[in-house]
């Protein structure tokens, strides 16, 4: 699997109006290898939204200027 920069930042700014063609540029942008996959929204949260891309993967947003953190801090806590 690619590395495709999880940690890093985007600096595109915080937007609760993002939406497919949105979601396309940034991929096409951000991981050219998958911006070919289908892509649909899955679940617009309150703080982030999740787009399923292919039938394997998920790309989570931040909907909120407080979401990215708590996105770090899910990705740092232990399961179970």
């Amino acid at each position: 699997m690619t590395d495709h920069g999880i940690d890093e930042g985007i600096d595109e700014p915080v937007d609760e109006a993002i939406g497919e063609a949105m979601m396309r540029s940034l991929l096409e942008k951000r991981c050219p290898d998958l911006a070919g996959l289908e892509l649909h929204l899955s679940v617009r949260a309150w703080d982030d939204q999740l787009w399923q891309l292919g039938d394997e993967l998920a790309v989570r947003l931040p909907r909120t200027p407080r979401a990215p953190d708590l996105l770090r801090q899910g990705h740092r806590r232990p399961v179970g």
